[in-house]
């Protein structure tokens, strides 16, 4: 369906990519059980709102987030970014085999690129990989086939499973312990691609 389309970059100023959904950000604030509410955030340098449309978030620099991860007694903490194929989201099979980001990154704690699926499926036990630090901004492309599930929890998939019903790509920071003091680290995105 999006072999060699470009899904988003940072020239369009806007949140919405080109199949339809829209950026969003998301947190632990809401989290119930293991302890939360959870006190972690996705903090922009421009005016944020008070929907999920990160549309003002994409400045000049690209979409533009800094990542605070606090002391909470939320088990496991997180925040992150992400967008949906379609609003609503699309189920329809994925066919592309990589995916290209041009970003930069720095900071102490590490950030994971998710392919998100729907929970039902995965038991939120996404397939992801952890994105290099690179002070400079540059491109990478990541094949699909480098996305690997957790162990021990919720539930195994295939690779085609999860390219079968993608729902969109995130980018999370996730403690498995909640720190001592807080842990930042920076993100910058200008370009998603897929081939």
């Amino acid at each position: 369906m999006l072999t060699g389309t470009k899904v988003w970059d940072f020239s369009d100023a806007v949140g919405q990519v080109v199949t339809g959904g829209y950026w969003y950000s998301f947190n632990d604030n809401a989290e119930t059980a293991d302890g939360g509410p959870g006190a972690s955030k996705s903090n922009f340098p421009i005016k944020s709102l008070t929907s999920d449309n990160v549309g003002p978030w994409a400045s000049t620099n690209g979409m533009d987030v800094t990542f605070s991860i606090n002391p909470t007694t939320y088990k496991y903490p997180y925040a992150g970014i992400g967008f949906s194929w379609k609003e609503p989201q699309d189920t329809s099979a994925q066919k592309w085999t990589s995916i290209c980001i041009e970003y930069s990154l720095t900071g102490a704690v590490p950030v994971q690129m998710l392919l998100v699926v729907d929970p039902l499926i995965d038991g939120n036990n996404s397939r992801y990989l952890e994105l290099p630090v690179q002070d400079a901004m540059g491109t990478h492309c990541f094949a699909t086939s480098s996305f690997a599930q957790d162990a021990g929890w919720g539930m195994t998939i295939t690779l085609a499973q999860t390219m079968a019903n993608s729902l969109g790509i995130r980018f999370r920071v996730q403690l498995k312990t909640p720190p001592t003091t807080v842990q930042t680290c920076h993100l910058t995105i200008r370009k998603v691609t897929v081939q």
